[in-house]
């Protein structure tokens, strides 16, 4: 039932991606992602420092492959935060 409900989400973020006339987010620095809040998810746009200022009920959907790799804008978005991470060091 999950592997289902992860295979419906990957496919959704494939069709929204394909859709994108900027699907390669290296050219700026904003992701378009899915976050939930309450039980209520929605899409926004997001910069690595917006995300990180996210109000704590308010998380980022990351979805995976099969091989639970993170695929999509929200994985960009991850390697741009842990990117920032590898500066400070």
């Amino acid at each position: 039932m999950f592997e289902d409900h992860a295979e419906n989400l990957f496919a959704a973020h494939e069709v929204e991606r394909q859709g994108n006339v900027n699907s390669k987010k290296e050219d700026t620095d904003f992701w378009i992602v899915d976050v939930i809040e309450n039980g209520v998810t929605s899409c926004m746009e997001l910069a690595v420092k917006e995300a990180l200022a996210l109000p704590p009920g308010k998380k980022i959907i990351l979805p995976h492959n099969r091989e639970l790799q993170q695929v999509g804008q929200a994985a960009g978005l991850l390697s741009g935060f842990l990117g920032t991470l590898g500066v400070d060091f």
